[in-house]
């Protein structure tokens, strides 16, 4: 049989399934092709599409309150554990953050009194009584070191405004009246304390009967202020009693027999 007498007919089939074959191939690699594009650019159009959301800026004064919440915390325990250098350095910080802040100026004021710093230490008084104008102690903390650089005019002053502030307050009461015997006014305290027995006014004799036990101290009349001191402890509590007893007007009658009992090994 000659070439050109070939006849391909069988083949034909074959050839047509070929193509068909070839065909599938390309659409499918083309498929592939345009789904790896689209794969490749929707998260890039997903981001542009929702914008980015950042987190809200704090508010500067409740981070500020949050500080002074916390350093005043730390400041109580400081105290608490009678940490003289913490409570400073916490006061000089609290101080940073709220320049207004009457009990860390006082603070402030005791530590530099304890350093002999007097001056700086009256100004931090005075500046924690300029921010706080009703709260007594600051004036009595003031008065405290007037009267041991001597000036008891200032420190009577003080004295008597923190009792005005705090009227109810046996402690300020009686300090007027130590004062004023320390001040060599003693005549102007025993016509005070001979109105005050001959009013009867017991409902308020813890606001001057620590200062009769004084004036009889000053009187060297021990066995007068031994029954004051008691009196005054029924009218106003052990506690107080004790804590006023600290006073250095106190110190000289320490030893005396008839006071031993009223003055604890602690406070001698």
């Amino acid at each position: 049989m000659a070439f050109w007498d070939f006849d391909d007919t069988r083949y034909k089939g074959a050839r047509a399934l070929l193509i068909i074959s070839i065909l599938g191939i390309l659409v499918t690699a083309f498929g592939l092709t345009l789904l790896f594009w689209s794969y490749d650019e929707t998260p890039a159009e997903s981001v542009a599409l929702v914008p980015t959301q950042e987190p809200p800026l704090p508010n500067p004064e409740e981070v500020r309150l949050a500080k002074l919440k916390e350093l005043r915390i730390e400041l109580g325990q400081a105290v608490d554990e009678r940490d003289a250098v913490k409570m400073e350095s916490l006061s000089q910080a609290i101080l940073e953050v709220d320049p207004e802040d009457s009990a860390a100026w006082s603070q402030v004021g005791y530590a530099q009194e304890n350093r002999e710093e007097y001056a700086e230490a009256l100004i931090s008084y005075g500046t924690a009584i300029e921010f706080s104008e009703s709260e007594p102690y600051y004036l009595y903390l003031r008065a405290r070191l007037h009267r041991k650089q001597g000036d008891f005019p200032a420190a009577i002053k003080d004295l008597e405004e923190a009792a005005r502030r705090d009227p109810a307050s046996v402690g300020m009461a009686n300090l007027v009246l130590i004062f004023k015997i320390q001040a060599g006014e003693v005549e102007d305290v025993r016509q005070i304390i001979a109105t005050y027995e001959q009013t009867q006014i017991h409902a308020h004799a813890g606001l001057w009967l620590l200062g009769a036990a004084a004036l009889s101290l000053k009187d060297g009349e021990f066995d007068r202020a031994a029954r004051c001191f008691d009196a005054f402890e029924d009218a106003a509590g052990p506690a107080i009693l004790a804590e006023l007893l600290a006073d250095p007007f106190f110190i000289p009658y320490r030893d005396e027999v008839q006071l031993l009992p009223y003055f604890p090994q602690s406070i001698r």
